[in-house]
């Protein structure tokens, strides 16, 4: 994702661009996930925290790399097309007009 997000800076590329806004949900839907696992098996045994809370830490780190590749992939499209998608849902966006 983040060599992608690199890409589509390299080459002002929009519709890969967009591909790494788009992934971002799915890293941040994995990254929820392992946080609701991992809060599960903390409670059901206790003894396993500082594992499991060893586990949490790369993961919410990869999540912000996510995070990161997004923006990167945010201001390719400003760049390009002069619109701000920061905040605006990329279905109501009308990015690629």
């Amino acid at each position: 994702m983040l060599k992608r997000a690199l890409d589509a800076f390299a080459l002002l590329d929009i519709e890969m661009a967009l591909r790494v806004i788009e992934d971002d949900e799915l890293i941040g839907n994995g990254y929820d996930r392992i946080l609701r696992l991992c809060s599960e098996q903390m409670q059901s045994n206790p003894t396993d925290v500082e594992r499991l809370l060893r586990l949490m830490w790369p993961a919410r780190a990869v999540e912000r790399i996510g995070d990161h590749a997004k923006h990167i992939g945010e201001y390719v499209i400003y760049l390009v097309k002069g619109r701000d998608v920061r905040h605006t849902p990329l279905s109501d966006a009308d990015i690629l007009a």
